[in-house]
């Protein structure tokens, strides 16, 4: 397997779910679910990619890894995993992680490997220092659609304007990432073509990795089970369709589409997006906007901060975690087809 890997990228709610499902069609592919617990060992060895991984620092990581409840919804064995690499007793990061992936796609028989966690984003430079010519798929959709879908789903991600920072900030942290590297290693797809266009878009996708378009990947659906967890949505078990396009036109209020726009319209219009609010081309934010960021960003920033540097204490130690930073015991399972 000495083909460079690949990494899907974008914020959270754009797809990339849906993306990775369908690259998993693909007879060569391999990509399991996301990887957020190597984030602290990504800062950890951020501008050092050769350092060596050896001693109680190796089998702390090995702990945590193993333990990690989004580990273990790979439903990868990992004991053969862990006891090459305690018999090579060192190593570094780049060659730790490739392990792992390696074996992930052992299992289905393929001879790629890519992983998909949407946070990755703020990793482009460490990434692309572990594994020279990787490339990077950034995944783009509407914010106002990602707002809509997050604020269903959790209370704290009802406040518009902050939802609305957070989303602009993290595109222009991909992009800004991605424009370091060479622009031929790297793509940026639409999720609204993605599903519009499934066929079309996928080719463009294979063609950037080097591989050939399979057919089999627009049926996805079919075998989502095999790949993903209960927890996800149904429609992730269905043929791909247009449902969830422009949603926010008919489900947003006039003041939260204008609250949204007012924040993030430049950036929706750099992405080709069309703008429907009244308060984009206002000097000032709106008196509300302002008193919605002041309450709403300081939480949204703790709960960041708690979360890495829980995520950072529980990998050096090895203390079992999920990717919020929070000690549970046990993973989500995955969906039986006879439920």
């Amino acid at each position: 397997m000495n083909r460079s890997p690949f990494f899907i990228i974008g914020c959270q709610r754009s797809g990339t779910t849906l993306l990775r499902l369908m690259l998993n069609g693909h007879s060569k592919i391999a990509i399991p679910e996301e990887g957020g617990f190597w984030k602290p060992l990504l800062n950890r060895f951020k501008g050092n990619p050769e350092k060596k991984i050896k001693g109680s620092e190796l089998k702390n990581y090995l702990k945590y890894i193993e333990n990690n409840t989004q580990f273990q919804m790979w439903k990868l064995d990992p004991k053969e995993t862990i006891n090459k690499i305690r018999e090579q007793s060192i190593c570094t990061l780049g060659e730790l992680m490739s392990a792992f992936y390696h074996d992930y796609a052992i299992i289905y028989k393929k001879n790629i490997w890519g992983d998909k966690t949407p946070s990755f984003f703020r990793m482009v430079a460490v990434l692309d220092e572990l594994f020279p010519l990787t490339k990077f798929i950034h995944l783009v959709r509407d914010g106002r659609d990602i707002y809509l879908s997050w604020q269903k789903m959790k209370v704290q991600k009802r406040n518009v304007s902050v939802a609305a920072l957070e989303w602009s900030q993290k595109i222009k942290r991909a992009k800004k990432g991605l424009s370091q590297i060479k622009p031929e290693r790297y793509i940026e797809i639409r999720y609204e073509d993605l599903v519009s266009e499934p066929e079309n878009t996928l080719n463009r996708i294979c063609t950037f990795l080097q591989v050939e378009y399979e057919p089999t990947m627009l049926n996805f659906w079919r075998t989502s089970d095999q790949f993903i967890g209960s927890h996800h949505s149904d429609l992730i078990f269905k043929p791909v369709s247009l449902n969830s396009v422009a949603k926010w036109k008919n489900k947003l209020t006039e003041k939260e589409i204008s609250y949204y726009e007012s924040i993030a319209g430049p950036v929706l219009l750099s992405l080709g997006y069309d703008l429907q609010g009244n308060s984009v081309n206002k000097k000032s934010l709106p008196i509300d906007v302002c008193f919605e960021l002041a309450y709403g960003l300081p939480l949204r920033l703790w709960t960041f901060f708690y979360t890495n540097v829980s995520l950072k204490i529980g990998s050096r130690f090895g203390i079992k975690m999920d990717t919020a930073g929070i000690k549970k015991a046990e993973g989500k399972r995955f969906r039986n087809k006879n439920q």
